[in-house]
């Protein structure tokens, strides 16, 4: 797949990382570390043109809010309004917000609701940098919440509460997570990059805000990315510390892999990423006319392509039905002695039909002497069976064998002679050479009615050439 170029906005440093996506993460081909005062010259030199960005947001707003239930278009204008009465000094926003769970509040059912917003002003000075070199800016992230992302996939979503801390610069991030969903971000600045007394002391003060205000009880105190390799704090911490490493699959070292965890997420195909993107709403849509414009514009190519081959096929089918035509009238004037003789040919068959016809009828006809043959030594007084008393015997020609059709009465005081003469009579049947195609018989009246076939050998007792 193509190379993708991935930019991480971290306060004071910029980090870049160009990387192709692979199976369950991305392969690093090259980074690097640079100041944020140096990036604009960078994009100037840089030849890439698209790029994915994640930045650590200094004017955010984020809390958990009370809503009444409404569709997901009702509930993000509710959200969107709620934020701008509670923090009007963000001015216009983008905003990220997630459903945590319903309960009962003053006898009415309303729903929490997890949000984060940051200044449309703060992103509108990262997307002009990238803008002013003529550079297009795909998707942008707050790092924390692509961290977020990063932290609760696969079996880390159905995780109890747990507390995060990752690093941007000096600044520190923390994050508390329940089942995979986020309860609270904030960010504080500290004096040096990895955990030191002062991060702890701000570690154990929002453990004891998870507790006593927002009710969660974290099991531990997760440290993420390069906040997991510099540890020199002498407090202890208020939940059990962890670290959290994430294997990637890149070829960079796993220490290497934390310091650009940021910009490798950023890569990587994580569920539900798009829903992190803070895109503004107008560059989407354009963005998105842009994309219909250009598959419109190549539908149509194809199409002009496909209707010109079709055409030049059509000319070819022409021509060749035209240089066919003149063949076959060619082969017409040539035929008329052809159909002259053909039709005096015909005309001499046609004298002799009768004659054939008269043959063929013949032949058809059933073999009546092996017929009447059989016929007498079906009698009942041949096949010894007094009782039998055939009403109708019917005659006809079937495929290449003669067909007997036979009707009659069996003369019998119980039933069980009755069925005894009946099997009798077919036994007999078989024993003349023929073979029984059907048969039925009517107990109540004593009747019964037999096809059968006179087969290929000739009859039992029969005379033989």
């Amino acid at each position: 797949m193509a190379k993708k170029v991935s930019v991480s906005f971290e306060n004071e440093v910029v980090k870049v990382v160009y990387a192709s996506p692979s199976s369950g993460g991305v392969t690093v081909e090259s980074h690097l570390t640079m100041k944020d005062e140096e990036f604009d010259e960078f994009l100037k030199t840089e030849k890439a043109r698209r790029f994915t960005v994640t930045a650590n947001f200094k004017r955010t707003y984020q809390d958990i809010i009370t809503l009444p239930p409404a569709k997901d278009k009702i509930l993000g204008k509710l959200v969107e309004l709620d934020i701008k009465k509670k923090a009007p000094d963000l001015g216009e926003i983008a905003f990220f917000y997630s459903v945590l769970n319903d309960m009962i509040e003053e006898g009415r059912k309303v729903i929490s609701v997890f949000v984060y917003a940051v200044s449309s002003e703060e992103l509108s000075q990262i997307f002009q940098r990238f803008t002013r070199c003529g550079k297009i800016v795909d998707d942008l992230y707050p790092d924390s919440l692509l961290l977020s992302c990063l932290n609760m996939t696969g079996e880390r979503a159905a995780d109890p509460a747990n507390v995060y801390v990752s690093e941007s610069g000096s600044i520190k991030n923390i994050m508390l997570t329940e089942s995979g969903k986020v309860y609270f971000m904030r960010s504080f600045q500290s004096s040096e990059s990895g955990i030191n007394d002062t991060d702890v002391q701000n570690i154990n003060m929002t453990l004891n805000y998870c507790r006593q205000t927002l009710r969660k009880n974290p099991v531990a105190v997760t440290f993420v990315g390069s906040a997991a390799y510099s540890y020199t704090a002498n407090i202890a911490l208020a939940a059990p510390p962890c670290c959290s490493t994430h294997s990637i699959n890149s070829n960079l070292s796993a220490e290497k892999s934390a310091e650009y965890l940021a910009p490798i997420a950023a890569l990587m195909s994580l569920a539900d990423i798009s829903k992190y993107s803070f895109l503004p709403e107008d560059t989407k849509a354009v963005r998105l006319q842009k994309t219909i414009m250009l598959y419109s514009s190549c539908a149509l190519i194809v199409i002009a392509i496909a209707g010109g081959a079709y055409l030049n096929k059509l000319s070819s089918e022409r021509k060749q039905a035209e240089d066919n035509i003149t063949a076959i009238r060619n082969e017409i004037a040539q035929m008329g002695s052809v159909a002259a003789n053909y039709k005096a040919k015909a005309d001499e068959i046609q004298k002799v039909m009768p004659r054939i016809q008269f043959i063929n009828d013949i032949n058809s006809a059933p073999d009546m002497k092996k017929t009447l043959i059989i016929l007498s030594e079906i009698a009942p007084a041949k096949l010894n069976l007094p009782t039998i008393v055939f009403s109708s015997i019917q005659i006809a020609r079937e495929d290449k064998t003669t067909k007997l059709s036979m009707k009659g009465n069996i003369k019998s005081f119980t039933y069980i002679e009755l069925e005894t003469t009946y099997a009798k009579l077919l036994e007999a049947l078989k024993g003349k050479g023929l073979e029984v195609t059907s048969k039925n018989m009517s107990i109540q009246e004593k009747t019964f009615q037999i096809e059968a076939r006179i087969s290929a050998s000739p009859a039992v007792g029969g005379p033989t050439k």
